[in-house]
């Protein structure tokens, strides 16, 4: 493998990591890998499921970091939203997700960034405006890279 450990979130899994920059690769990413380490170089990162809800299986692997500086979410997308997983998050399915996103706070840094990777990801006006509740549930800066 590369410069990076990708690790398969599964309930086995226990491991307390000690980095600052976590990545989350949706599995339906066809370029995963090669993308992770160009884009995130020296990074823990974690697969997400294609079977389950992404935001959930986020939220279980963020309960086990803390002070995170930086964290990527590389996956496909559309204007309005992200596929996490058998999940998709936009603003019409952000309520199902307030709880669970509000939880990422424990695990990152107050000066902590969200990058959010991939093809079509997020851009318009729903998008952006995603962008921004993301941002305030979460307490960190929210960008689309």
């Amino acid at each position: 493998m590369s410069e990076f450990q990708l690790l398969v979130l599964d309930s086995n899994h226990r491991t307390m990591a000690s980095a600052n920059t976590l990545v989350f690769i949706d599995a339906a990413v066809d370029c995963c890998p090669t993308l992770a380490t160009e884009v995130m170089g020296d990074a823990n990162a974690i697969a997400i499921d294609p079977t389950e809800d992404g935001i959930t299986q986020i939220t279980t692997a963020l309960a086990r970091y803390r002070n995170l500086e930086k964290l990527h979410i590389v996956s496909l997308g559309f204007p309005e939203g992200l596929y996490l997983g058998n999940g998709i998050l936009t603003i019409e399915t952000l309520h199902a997700y307030v709880h669970p996103l509000m939880d990422w706070t424990d695990s990152m840094k107050p000066s902590a960034s969200i990058f959010l990777h991939g093809c079509n990801v997020i851009f318009g006006r729903l998008g952006m405006e995603l962008v921004a509740k993301l941002s305030h549930l979460t307490g960190v800066s929210v960008a689309v890279a």
